[in-house]
């Protein structure tokens, strides 16, 4: 008869999978199991790099699971557990006995075996009674590990990285990027357990990742397109398959197996996983941009020499197989004596005892309380293996009872023997601790992934150059540049970031460097839009000669629907935030080139978020993969503007 109680938070766990692996090989007839189960949760947060950064929720739960492996029946089964580090106390979870099963921080043990040298319960926080286990028979025990006070719920014993090239993709469309995802063993959580490091422990993990495109299984419907290729591991071995949470593609998850890690060396400490991911995200609703869930993995993991993060352990163990008594009475003589042996006798096929107490006492025929003679006690210690036996006869005091007594008396006889600790022939304990089960996914460590995707906002930048003949003097040729920034899309947009280059021979020119002060020669016409600004100096780089200064600017959001005909004065957009003038002059001296001022770059793929100030560069050519570029000139076509697509070196120092 099976019996289970709601567990509330930890309701989700099968219960036949909770007691996995109790029937291992040369486990003790009377197998004690203590596995300890992590549940992690690893959530990918907003970036602004290559790729997000993750917070880790861990949930640690514990299972005793008591297993009778053998061919005898055992009966009277007292456990006494020093759960460390446990929130609450033990309960009984399930079991699949016939009898009642007692669990709790206290229980009522009887003195015959509650006593030194029988049964130990020093130190003990969780008892258990079976009356009798059976072949196959499994009673499992629950309790709760006190993550938070071990320091441990909010991190994970497993150090998670990602990153995308490129870091974003825009919607609509068929796209590819690369995913680097690196796993490493988290050794300061490890620490922080009873364990104290994995200094002498394998960590065996299996990694699944599935993409998907189901919201119930951290996906998103708005993916009509999904397929995993090029996949790559540094340890153990990996396959693409057939994700069941993903409709668009055969081939859209992947298995990486047989990863080992251990801290003998860096290299055993991690392993690098990398694989491209093809998606289409077309959402009808619009939006900038979207921070969207493209699947998830989940790890399976073990520690191969065992051992538990609470530091649990079963304090002491009492219970008892087959077995016989016999008393052998005889007499009276001529002076009136009678005489008694006990026999005690391992009647079970596999189980070996320790024989600790035997008591003879003799009472009166029609009265049992009255008793005539004793007790005598003997403590053998005797181990007795299947068919052994022990009689009082042996003792070398007391040979058996013997009385005197003038009527018929009874002679009474017991015994207290216990299952002896031994991994072949009695009781025996095993630890481990591995990934929690899940009963739609293997195990409830879970990495959810996330990428940003480029919404339908549409942004444009216009550069004017002028000559300013009133500022301009016999040593000055002053001109006025203004940087026209429209979001001519149907969508609010993110921050965007709009970037220059100051040629050779060229200089700023009545500037304050205070761009939100309008009057003098750098400002932004509206403070309100203004998020910041930066620049490099490009002298030592291959673009020193022909410019020598690259400058950008971080605006806020812009709202959308501006008529993009790149009109600095268009004050109706300018006050609707539609359109922000960045204006700068410059002084031409020696042997400028005007040309060479006019170049300009906006940054429509990696102004998502605030980010620090980014390096410039300039690239030239084509990449498949560079969505800047692609962006860009589909934005700009037809409006007679020079564009430079103008990327950040180092995009996770941003």
């Amino acid at each position: 008869m099976a019996k289970a109680f709601n567990l509330g938070k930890k309701a989700g766990v099968m219960i036949l999978v909770i007691i996995t692996m109790i029937t291992i090989a040369s486990a003790a007839p009377l197998e004690i199991r203590i596995e300890e189960k992590v549940n992690t949760t690893a959530t990918p947060q907003p970036y602004t790099g290559d790729g997000p950064t993750f917070n880790y929720t861990t949930n640690v739960t514990g299972y005793v699971n008591i297993t009778n492996t053998g061919d005898d029946p055992i009966y009277d089964i007292w456990i006494a557990l020093n759960l460390k580090n446990m929130a609450g106390n033990c309960q009984h979870y399930w079991d699949n006995t016939t009898v009642t099963v007692t669990v709790g921080p206290s229980i009522t043990i009887p003195d015959r075996i509650n006593k030194a040298g029988v049964f130990n319960t020093s130190g003990a926080n969780c008892f258990i009674h079976i009356p009798l286990l059976k072949k196959n028979e499994i009673v499992s025990v629950f309790y709760d590990v006190d993550d938070s006070s071990m320091g441990i719920a909010s991190g994970a014993p497993f150090i998670v990285s990602e990153i995308y090239d490129p870091p974003k993709i825009p919607a609509r469309g068929v796209y590819t990027w690369t995913v680097y995802f690196n796993v490493s063993l988290n050794e300061t959580w490890w620490l922080s357990t009873a364990l104290g490091g994995l200094s002498n422990n394998n960590v065996m993990l299996n990694i699944t990742k599935y993409l998907s495109n189901q919201s119930d299984h951290f996906g998103s419907p708005n993916w009509v397109y999904l397929n995993l290729s090029d996949n790559t591991t540094n340890k153990g071995s990996s396959e693409i398959f057939n994700s069941p949470y993903s409709t668009a593609t055969e081939t859209d998850a992947l298995n990486v197996t047989n990863i080992l890690l251990n801290t003998t060396s860096e290299g055993n400490k991690y392993v690098n996983i990398s694989f491209k991911v093809t998606g289409n995200y077309s959402n009808s609703t619009a939006a900038p941009y979207y921070f969207e869930p493209f699947g998830f993995a989940v790890f399976n993991f073990s520690l191969l020499e065992g051992g538990n993060i609470s530091g649990s352990y079963v304090v002491d163990v009492f219970a008892i197989g087959n077995a016989s008594i016999n008393v052998t009475k005889y007499g009276p003589n001529e002076t009136s004596y009678w005489f008694g042996n006990a026999s005690i006798t391992n009647t079970a096929s596999g189980l070996t005892y320790i024989l600790t107490n035997v008591t003879m006492w003799a009472t009166a025929t029609g009265d049992f309380s009255n008793v005539i003679s004793g007790p005598q006690e003997w403590t053998p210690g005797a181990t007795l293996t299947p068919g052994g036996s022990w009689n009082t006869s042996e003792s070398e005091d007391t040979k058996g009872i013997s009385f005197q007594y003038t009527q018929v008396p009874i002679i009474w006889a017991n015994a207290t023997f216990k299952l002896i600790q031994s991994p072949t022939s009695g009781w025996g304990t095993n630890n481990t601790t591995m990934h929690d089960y899940n009963a739609n996914y293997g195990s409830n460590f879970i990495v959810i992934e996330k990428i940003y995707i480029i919404g339908t906002y549409l942004v444009k930048v216009t550069k004017h150059v002028k000559f300013n003949e009133t500022a301009s003097a016999a040593n000055n040729n002053v001109f006025d540049i203004y940087l026209v920034v429209e979001n001519i899309g149907g969508n609010y947009s993110p921050y965007v970031y709009v970037y220059d280059l100051i040629p050779q021979n060229f200089s700023e020119f009545n500037w304050d460097y205070n761009w939100s002060s309008l009057g003098d020669g750098d400002w932004v016409n509206k403070s309100s839009m203004f998020a910041g600004n930066g620049s490099q100096d490009f002298s030592g780089s291959p673009l020193y000669g022909t410019y020598y200064k690259g400058l950008y600017w971080r605006l806020m959001p812009l709202n959308h629907s501006a008529n993009g005909d790149g009109n600095y004065e268009d004050w109706d957009e300018i006050e609707n935030n539609q359109t922000v003038v960045i204006f700068y002059q410059l002084n031409g001296t020696g042997d400028f080139s005007v040309l060479d001022a006019f170049i300009v770059g906006i940054d429509p793929m990696y102004s998502l978020n605030e980010q620090t100030s980014p390096k410039i560069t300039l690239v030239s050519g084509a990449k498949a993969t560079n969505y800047e570029t692609a962006l860009a000139t589909f934005a700009f076509a037809g409006f007679g503007i020079l564009l430079f697509a103008l990327r950040r070196n180092g995009r996770n120092g941003e």
